[in-house]
């Protein structure tokens, strides 16, 4: 008789049982690997839609973090902790907490942007209603007639955040490589099940 013989040196049931001891290991570090890709693509998708920067929202979903492995289960996650991360992401109103108005720092004051109105020294700021009703903080620099009104924030009982929505985008152009490295891992076990069985 002539032809190809297939011979089966263990018995399905142990090549099955092979691959499963290799599959969680395999699909742990896959999970980590997938959650690190999903962070920096939610990194990406950050820095290409604010204005004016956003470092660390975009560094605090890097380097993804083990959430749970129990009961054979594992998962991985790009999270934030930062407070503002998902209001930034899904919109939604901030309300002040503990003062009754939120200072909002205008775009023309750099020093604004970098310390909020308690951080400067006690009387430097002076607040003032403007001709259109808003209350503002200002500074007065100079003395005399000479003195000038810098404006650096804007008092709001309320202020109404957009969402950028990045989430949803970083999902969906990091699915198909997500898809890609859990497929690799599953290969990757499977094989080597077959070659420990």
């Amino acid at each position: 008789m002539i032809g190809v013989e297939v011979e089966v040196v263990n018995s399905p049931e142990a090549v099955l049982d092979s691959v499963a001891d290799g599959i969680n290991p395999a699909m742990a570090r896959a999970a980590l690997r997938a959650a690190n890709y999903a962070g920096g693509a939610i990194a990406e998708v950050i820095t290409e839609r604010f204005s004016g920067g956003r470092g660390n929202l975009a560094r605090s979903f890097l380097p993804a973090k083990f959430i749970e492995r129990s009961g054979g289960q594992v998962s991985a996650g790009a999270l934030s902790d930062l407070i503002y991360a998902d209001i930034q992401d899904q919109g939604g109103d901030i309300l002040p907490k503990t003062v009754s108005k939120l200072a909002i720092p205008l775009p023309g004051s750099s020093r604004a942007r970098r310390m909020w109105p308690r951080d400067w020294p006690r009387g430097k700021l002076f607040a003032f209603t403007s001709r259109r009703g808003n209350r503002i903080l200002g500074e007065r620099r100079g003395r005399g007639p000479r003195a000038r009104l810098v404006i650096h924030y804007v008092l709001k009982p309320m202020v109404r955040i957009l969402g950028k929505n990045y989430i949803a985008e970083a999902k969906e152009r990091s699915a198909t490589k997500v898809n890609e490295i859990f497929t690799e891992a599953i290969q990757e076990s499977i094989n080597r099940g077959v070659r420990n069985a």
